[in-house]
């Protein structure tokens, strides 16, 4: 559909559903063109006809009703035959069981040798789909995969098919795909224009290549491209992915059947062990050369790592955990990434000319097409890194993050200038409004185009390195306070204060306290006994601290006495006082931690405030950004650094791959057999001792 070139063609989906695959259909088309849709369930169309409106898409004509027993689209000049498209897509029911009930013919079912079992409309589904299909028209058709294979009335239905030469290409498709089935699936796609010449049908194995997303398994991005382009481009250079399967073999060695393994193979070689090499020892060479991809990028690195065991057989130089710190340090390892680097920074020139220079009218759709032709071919040569995983890459954060800010650039009057721009964050809180919404409260803000950590990073860095540096002397210090209280004794006070791993130093202190109380000087007496007093008139302290001297410590700056100032005198004595040998030990532990704990509290305390005023710094920052700022932070900061760290991640995975298949190797057959029966025999003789021992005979 994208390479349509006529404004009047029309997209049909006799199977719509909630028309999700008829709108992504229209939406690959270079312009607007008809979309046509019917759905069996009133309300599942009713559904349809929303999400067309809401995909700017209302001019899609859904229409409700059973397709075999009540088709829609009827041609207005001929009532007895169906509308004529120009593209079909469909995923419809698979093995659907009552597809004949009250069916009207139009003609759909004739010509083909056999109708469809009356218990699966798989092939009723794809009749209908030719039948309505122009005779230069193009459909794609999800279906399950006995399609292909299965028997009897189907096995003769698509020998017709076949021979007529509609059927261009099939695509396996992985497990587990669709809702309501595991089943693997695969896309019949049918080209009506030049069928009569058409020389075979252009296969694809795709079963393999998927991600799992929950008990789904999912095409990722860079599947889906793979697919498409091996398809569009006939691309056979992998034939256990892809190949063109001409018709006499279809016909003559393969009786019609089109079952994808009978001409692709795609199972993995199988990892053949040696008997040899359990018995004698060594690393079969066989194994190391299937890792020439790695010796061609990095031809030291193996005599870095293997040396000669035997002819035919080889050993680690090295132990098995420096493996991966040998292959980073190795020289060509290095230069490789260095071509990596090289490849990216291509792609970002390319990129600069893009991504620097978005107005309100660049297209977002074209733009992505764009920088990923150019990346796929900026990484073509690269052979250890694949391509298609670095489209990966680009494509999942061009969906996360790059085509909303694109997207709001080029929509924006102000362009690159919404970078200065923030917005609060929302919260709901549990209180109701007058219609019974929850209230919302601003929990905190974000920068529209540019992270706010991005702007305290790079534009207000000796903030961020001073409030870092009290954050990591925070976790320092609680450390050591938990080291603290998890080498106390059970016993002990400390791990009583303690109890559960957190702390508070006010708690320490109603310990440290209750332990100095035991302490009993005149003063700390004095002291106590007025405490007690309190309230005195001025005459009365007066005359009591003149008879006792000892408590003058009790006044305050303007000779009064009060509870606070004998309060303090009396901390002040208890501090000065010797602790009692009795408690000496668990004194000293909670001062300890009482230092630690108070420190790593007023440093949380200050951090909160250095946040505080942070937060206040940066946001206004942004209204001062420069156009130069922008471009830094957004493009090469913000865009170019996550697609860098992605494929610097690809790189990495390298090491790691080569590195677990020599240990591997390495570990399967480190124990030979001569060795393993050795260790066998002297365990049944340490066992046989031990029973002899024990006054056990046999």
């Amino acid at each position: 559909i994208d390479k349509c070139t006529d404004h009047d063609a029309t997209v049909c989906d006799p199977a719509c559903g909630s028309g999700s695959l008829l709108i992504r259909a229209l939406a690959e088309a270079p312009f607007e063109i008809s979309g046509y849709g019917q759905e069996k369930d009133g309300s599942t169309a009713g559904l349809a006809k929303m999400n067309a409106v809401l995909h700017n898409k209302a001019t899609i004509r859904i229409m409700a009703g059973n397709t075999f027993s009540d088709p829609q689209f009827i041609k207005a000049d001929n009532p007895s035959e169906l509308e004529r498209f120009d593209y079909i897509v469909a995923n419809p029911p698979f093995s659907l069981k009552n597809w004949s009930d009250g069916l009207k013919e139009f003609g759909r079912f004739s010509g083909y040798g056999d109708r469809p079992p009356e218990k699966n409309g798989d092939y009723a589904w794809l009749m209908h789909i030719l039948k309505t299909l122009k005779s230069t028209g193009k459909a794609a058709v999800i279906l399950p995969h006995g399609v292909l294979f299965r028997g009897n009335a189907e096995a003769t239905i698509r020998r017709t098919i076949v021979d007529k030469g509609w059927i261009k290409g099939i695509i396996s498709l992985p497990p587990n795909l669709f809702y309501g089935t595991g089943i693997p699936a695969c896309i019949l796609v049918i080209d009506k224009e030049g069928a009569e010449n058409r020389a075979g049908i252009f296969m694809i194995d795709a079963g393999k290549s998927y991600v799992k997303d929950g008990s789904k398994n999912r095409l990722r991005e860079q599947d889906i491209y793979r697919i498409v382009t091996t398809f569009n481009e006939q691309i056979t250079t992998d034939p256990k992915y892809a190949c063109f399967v001409p018709n006499k073999e279809i016909k003559e060695k393969n009786g019609y059947n089109l079952n994808i393994s009978r001409y692709i193979d795609s199972s993995d070689p199988e990892d053949i062990q040696s008997i040899y090499a359990h018995i004698h020892g060594g690393i079969p060479a066989a194994d190391i050369d299937a890792l020439e991809r790695f010796w061609t990028a990095f031809p030291t690195l193996k005599n870095e790592l293997l040396g000669v065991f035997s002819e035919g057989y080889y050993k680690l130089n090295v132990k098995e955990d420096v493996i991966r710190q040998i292959t980073y340090s190795n020289a060509e390892f290095a230069a490789y990434g260095e071509m990596i680097d090289e490849a990216f920074s291509n792609w970002k020139s390319y990129a600069d000319s893009k991504l620097r220079d978005l107005t309100t009218g660049v297209s977002a759709k074209e733009l992505i097409v764009e920088l990923a032709q150019a990346i796929l071919k900026e990484f073509e040569d690269l052979s250890l890194i694949n391509k298609y995983d670095v489209y990966q890459v680009l494509l999942v954060y061009w969906n996360e993050v790059l085509s909303d800010d694109v997207s709001m650039i080029i929509s924006d009057e102000v362009g690159y200038g919404v970078a200065r721009e923030t917005e609060n964050i929302m919260k709901e809180t549990k209180k109701k409004d007058e219609d019974g919404n929850p209230e919302l409260k601003v929990a905190g803000w974000e920068g529209k185009l540019i992270p706010k950590e991005l702007i305290i990073s790079e534009l207000l860095p000796e903030e961020k390195k001073a409030m870092d540096a009290l954050v990591e002397f925070v976790a320092e210090t609680d450390s050591r306070l938990t080291s603290l209280i998890e080498e106390s004794a059970e016993d002990s006070v400390l791990s009583d204060v303690a109890e559960g791993g957190k702390v508070k130093s006010k708690d320490i202190q109603e310990k440290m306290d209750e332990i100095m109380s035991h302490i009993h000087t005149p003063l700390i007496d004095g002291l106590v006994k007025l405490q007690g007093m309190l309230p005195m008139k001025k005459k009365e302290y007066v005359d009591y601290i003149s008879n006792n001297i000892i408590l003058e410590v009790a006044y305050t700056e303007k000779g009064t006495v009060t509870k606070t100032s004998v309060a303090y005198a009396l901390a002040m004595a208890r501090a000065e006082a010797p602790v009692p040998e009795a408690y000496a030990d668990d004194y000293a532990e909670l001062k300890a931690a009482y230092d630690l704990a108070k420190k790593s509290e007023d440093s949380t305390k200050l951090i909160k405030e250095m946040d505080k005023e942070l937060d206040e710094k940066a946001r206004e920052r942004y209204a001062i950004l420069t156009d130069d700022e922008i471009m830094d932070l957004l493009v090469n900061k913000k865009w170019y650094y996550a697609i860098g760290t992605g494929i610097n991640d690809l790189y990495a995975a390298i090491s790691h791959q080569l590195a677990d298949r020599i240990i591997e190797l390495s570990k399967r057959y480190e124990n030979t057999l001569p060795d393993l029966m050795k260790q066998t025999a002297d365990y049944e003789a340490k066992v046989k001792s031990h029973l002899e021992r024990m006054g056990l005979k046999w």
